[in-house]
């Protein structure tokens, strides 16, 4: 199955919805027909069941739980019934702890499977799925990123035109479509594609800053160094790796590491050199399977300290309910970060930073300072979490009534 995509899309949700509604309908009658007894109830809660299943589908996480959930009944049915050939005396009753066993077991399963496939129909009915659903863990097309933030800088097609033609180059495929569609933000926490004014109004300095500090000579291989002092600068992480291309060698896009002495090629696409960034692991400690854009568009910031332990802090603002995704749960390092749609911000919790104690970072649209935004705020400030900037968020919850 393609991981990049949720299972199911609504359109085959209804599908399956129906097949199983109507099928259930025929069966029911042809069994009346036939046997002269109903069979409606029965057959009623099965096409229930296996509606709900296929709503589950439209949200990956969803769609693993229920499968879980049908598994777990499935070896449970399993063991009983191998306990009771193992026990069982010939003639005797099927016992009644095995049949409360077995109705706990499908009663647990069919809640479930109704529960999560009741919830995405109502997120579906909202119009709020795409928000909520649509995330990729290998992405090749912009809709399958969840967007941090849907208030965008985006450039346009006459912009990329123009700077083609002052460059007198095109871009690599796949950079047209990100600058148009994303624009101006960091993808995956890693990256940031330059937008076509940068690119023209840097690239000089680049280019010099380059030569004279060129260290990249076991990369000659790969690309010589007159190549790299012709390239194109694309974009660079936030670690210093920087994205380039050479006219001169077609669209492939390039990797300049900043501590190695090598050069890499990352892909012939600007959508496969990202995809080499965050999966490789080569300038990255782990594969980042969770891809989001976040915009920098009107973006605003408050940082808090207080003192908390990773796991109750982490279970204390999960429980609040309020967020969307958690993009990072890393207790190792003391890391987490959490989405929240309804103020297209995150925040991220990190470890002790000196004697300030642990560090919050809340960044949120500052046109969508909201109730829940409030919400969070006053959470973090009655954990005891204050520093120059919870003046802000005591603003906040003045503005919104809180």
């Amino acid at each position: 199955m393609d991981r990049a995509n949720p299972p199911l899309t609504p359109k085959w949700a209804i599908i399956l919805s129906l097949v199983a509604l109507v099928g259930a309908w025929v069966l029911a009658v042809v069994y009346r027909l036939l046997a002269g007894a109903s069979a409606a109830r029965l057959l009623g809660f099965v096409a229930g069941c296996f509606v709900c299943f296929a709503w589950a589908g439209l949200e990956r996480r969803s769609y693993r739980i229920v499968l879980r959930a049908t598994e777990v009944f499935a070896v449970l049915a399993v063991v009983v019934l191998a306990v009771l050939v193992i026990v069982q005396e010939e003639g005797e009753a099927f016992p009644r702890w095995a049949t409360a066993v077995l109705i706990v077991g499908c009663v647990g399963c069919c809640a479930v499977i109704g529960g999560y496939g009741a919830r995405n129909f109502v997120w579906w009915l909202r119009g709020e799925l795409d928000a909520r659903t649509r995330v990729a863990v290998r992405p090749t097309k912009p809709g399958e990123v969840y967007l941090v933030s849907r208030n965008l800088e985006t450039a346009t097609d006459a912009e990329v035109d123009g700077a083609e033609e002052r460059l007198g180059c095109t871009f690599p495929p796949g950079y047209r479509e990100y600058v148009t569609t994303f624009g101006l933000g960091t993808y995956t926490g890693l990256v940031e594609i330059f937008m076509p004014g940068k690119i023209l109004g840097e690239l000089a300095e680049w280019r010099q800053h380059v030569q004279e500090c060129y260290f990249w000579d076991a990369g000659a291989d790969v690309l010589g160094k007159d190549e790299v002092l012709r390239s194109v600068i694309l974009g660079h992480t936030l670690n210093g790796e920087e994205l380039i291309f050479c006219p001169d060698r077609g669209p492939d896009v390039y990797v300049l590491p900043r501590n190695e002495e090598r050069i890499y090629l990352a892909g012939a696409t600007l959508d496969e050199a990202i995809d080499w960034l965050c999966t490789s692991r080569v300038l990255t400690d782990e594969v980042l399977d969770f891809r989001y854009f976040e915009s920098w568009k009107d973006r605003e910031k408050m940082r808090l300290y207080g003192r908390a332990d990773y796991r109750s802090f982490k279970g204390s603002i999960l429980s609040l309910g309020l967020h969307d995704h958690v993009a990072i749960d890393s207790e190792d390092e003391d890391c987490l970060v959490v989405f929240y749609s309804d103020f297209y911000g995150s925040l991220s919790y990190s470890g002790p930073e000196g004697t300030r104690g642990d560090a919050v970072i809340i960044e949120y649209d500052r046109h969508k300072r909201s109730d829940v935004l409030a919400k969070l705020t006053g959470h973090l400030l009655s954990l005891g979490f204050k520093d120059v900037t919870a003046a802000e968020a005591e603003e906040i919850q003045r503005q919104v009534g809180r």
